[in-house]
């Protein structure tokens, strides 16, 4: 990994991954991949032990339901179901490293093809500040951890699942942030091709231009169509993680609504400060958002592309070249039949109409 490549700038995050125990490699060797097995084998038992964790969270509130209060009981089973999400969510992620692999790795051959078109220095500051505010939510999640532990002091067996939801959602963090990163090289790409093809547009129509038109116009579609491949591979790694963040935004905003009736659902031990409150409004508003930052990156890499289909469509009325203007068609085809349009799963769209809807 040389200085100032994609790769180079995206270490941080990469180390954040490693640390997690889902490193992301280039190569393996025999000894990688009896690292990658324990690997595997631990991080199953891990899943296994949290789903069965969660599960027996929610039944176990039924048989302590006589001496624990409503809020207590509504605490314990949201925590229950945001463990469950995401244990699935990281582990899910865990089996789809490798393919995490070839699409950043693909991302810089991209770079590489395009001539350098991301700014390396910069995409390493938003990485690192990236990992300040994920290092960030997780000791918050640690001091709220500790907090509510002495709320369950009598209830040892609940107290199971709280280090294993601040490694689970840790994990989920990571990988909203990763897909934004994905959404946010991606819109610098598209922005790139655009200006090129207004560097284009804006040339007369004399015959070495003619040629210089031809030469670059196959290059544009190339990268276009990679951009595209590239989006559709992020949008299948990273679509149960999409899903779970939309389930856990919207049970905190709803338990947030709750509060407002039964404010004891911030409320740790026998006391009630702004500091807990603080720190729980920050776990939960948190997930929104990270959403809206990827809901935000994905408009806007949406809109970049429909600027392309219309800067294509100038210049097939401007172009009289014949052989130029089928490029273009074929171009506009290709545009027409790969749309950068992204949903969770198909739950929802990961666009500002989110919000809206």
């Amino acid at each position: 990994m040389s200085k100032e490549d994609l790769l180079w700038a995206l270490s941080p995050m990469f180390t954040i991954n490693a640390l997690t125990g889902i490193p992301i490699k280039r190569y393996a060797s025999s000894r990688s991949n009896m690292i990658a097995a324990c690997n595997f084998f631990g991080y199953t038992i891990l899943f296994c032990f949290s789903s069965s964790v969660a599960l027996c969270t929610a039944i176990a509130v039924k048989f302590y339901e006589f001496h624990l209060d409503l809020a207590v009981i509504v605490n314990l089973f949201w925590s229950a179901i945001i463990l469950f999400t995401a244990s699935l969510s990281g582990y899910v992620h865990f089996l789809r490293k490798y393919q995490v692999t070839d699409m950043y790795l693909d991302l810089s051959q991209l770079e590489e093809h395009s001539a350098g078109i991301f700014a390396a220095k910069r995409i390493r500051t938003v990485v690192k500040i990236q990992s300040a505010v994920l290092i960030i939510h997780t000791v918050n999640l640690i001091a709220l951890t500790f907090v509510s532990e002495n709320t369950k002091e009598h209830y040892s067996f609940f107290s199971l699942y709280t280090p294993l939801l601040l490694f689970w959602t840790t994990v989920h963090r990571e990988q909203e942030w990763q897909f934004y990163n994905v959404l946010f090289l991606l819109l610098g790409c598209v922005r790139s091709a655009n200006e090129k093809i207004r560097a284009l547009l804006e040339m007369e129509t004399s015959n070495p231009q003619k040629e210089y038109f031809t030469r670059h116009l196959p290059r544009l579609i190339s990268l276009l169509l990679d951009s595209h491949n590239i989006y559709r591979s992020a949008e299948r790694i990273y679509g149960v993680p999409n899903v779970v963040v939309g389930l856990e935004t919207l049970l905190s905003l709803s338990f947030l609504l709750y509060s407002i009736v039964d404010p004891r659902i911030f409320k740790y031990g026998t006391d009630w400060n702004a500091a807990t409150m603080c720190s729980s409004l920050f776990w939960m508003l948190s997930g929104f958002f990270i959403l809206a930052f990827v809901a935000s990156a994905n408009y806007q890499l949406m809109k970049e592309v429909d600027r392309t289909e219309k800067l294509v469509i100038d210049a097939m009325l401007k172009v009289e070249d014949y052989p130029v203007r089928r490029e273009l068609r074929l171009f506009a085809l290709q545009l027409l039949h790969t749309p950068f349009r992204s949903s969770a799963c198909g739950f929802f769209p990961l666009d500002l109409t989110l919000f809206t809807s």
